[in-house]
């Protein structure tokens, strides 16, 4: 491979400040890590047990949010002096957030009902069952990426998600800070969706303004 003659830095970052701001100026804007709210759908013992309805209590009480990762495993070929690799099973693991224990909201009691119904320790009951057992794995857990007016420009999806184990946060006398709720989520499927519009400013005025793609690949 030949030496490019220019690169891509160099293209991209020349200036000239007094007819037009170079591209490190304006358009490398990111998203902050702190500029999300996690969103549950189809959690029924999430969204019963909180004060506000639909899973806002526990929206609202998320402070952190775990790495998501997911690929595939790795199978490797041998032949001869080489040795190469194709793509085999998808390969993941599940998701950590952290929760406020929120004082004045149902958010810790929600989490910990949701866990209930994968496994109750007061009865013994696991998984799916009849009667008064809830579906116990949630439809779809959504970790919204929002801008600076707090409108949603993106956001990761996990589908099939149950909680998975339940870490009660440290009391301390001598510490001075809120207490949590750490929860382990369990996920199926997962997906990203960037909604249309990001980047020019003249669309991207609303989230009524730039929807995500009805269908994606």
């Amino acid at each position: 491979m030949a030496t490019p003659d220019n690169s891509i830095f160099n293209n991209s970052f020349s200036r000239n400040p007094s007819v037009k701001l170079p591209t490190i100026s304006t358009d490398l804007e990111t998203v902050r890590t702190y500029q999300f709210e996690v969103n549950f759908e189809g959690f029924p013992a999430v969204t019963e047990n909180d004060r506000d309805g639909g899973g806002v209590d526990v929206t609202v009480a998320a402070k952190q949010v775990g790495q998501i990762s997911y690929g595939v495993e790795s199978i490797p070929l041998d032949r001869l002096n080489d040795k190469v690799h194709y793509p085999g099973k998808p390969n993941y693991e599940p998701v950590e957030i952290t929760f406020d224990n929120l004082l004045l909201k149902n958010s810790s009691e929600a989490l910990w009902s949701s866990f209930k119904e994968v496994y109750s320790p007061m009865t013994g009951f696991a998984g799916q069952r009849l009667n008064n057992g809830k579906s116990y794995k949630g439809q779809r857990m959504t970790i919204v990426e929002l801008n600076g007016a707090n409108e949603p420009i993106a956001s990761v999806e996990l589908f099939g998600v149950y909680a998975e184990k339940v870490a009660f946060g440290e009391r301390n006398y001598s510490t001075n800070e809120f207490n949590t709720i750490t929860v382990t989520f369990r996920f199926d499927f997962v997906n990203y969706e960037k909604k249309r519009g990001i980047g020019n400013p003249g669309i991207h005025t609303g989230p009524q303004a730039v929807r995500p793609r009805t269908q994606s690949t």
